[in-house]
């Protein structure tokens, strides 16, 4: 059903979201650029992302990118749900519908119906 390229590039994506996630809450421990990238959170954030760039070429050689690139765009959902989960930020009206409407177009983009 799903080619291979769709799966690494949802699983790059999921990656992505939690790496940027990671990444500002070792941001947000410091003030000083330095000991914020020292945080390990930063740091395990960041390897994450490179880990993620390595399946997303992995993707692009085994489909299209106008195919997979949307896809990958799923880290944003990730970090909003990271977000409400982990941060306890609240979603408005105006979240939810931007969030339905993103898998709308990822559905009709990736032409799954």
């Amino acid at each position: 059903m799903f080619s291979q390229g769709i799966l690494l590039a949802l699983v790059s994506g999921i990656i992505v979201g939690v790496s940027v996630f990671l990444q500002k809450l070792g941001v947000d421990e410091s003030n000083d650029l330095f000991s914020q990238i020292k945080s390990f959170k930063w740091l395990l954030g960041a390897v994450l992302a490179g880990c993620s760039f390595i399946i997303y070429l992995w993707a692009v050689s085994l489909d299209r990118i106008s195919l997979i690139q949307p896809i990958m765009n799923i880290s944003l959902i990730v970090i909003l749900f990271l977000e409400y989960a982990i941060m306890k930020i609240e979603f408005h009206k105006y979240s939810i519908i931007a969030i339905i409407l993103f898998f709308i177009g990822i559905i009709l983009q990736v032409g799954l119906i």
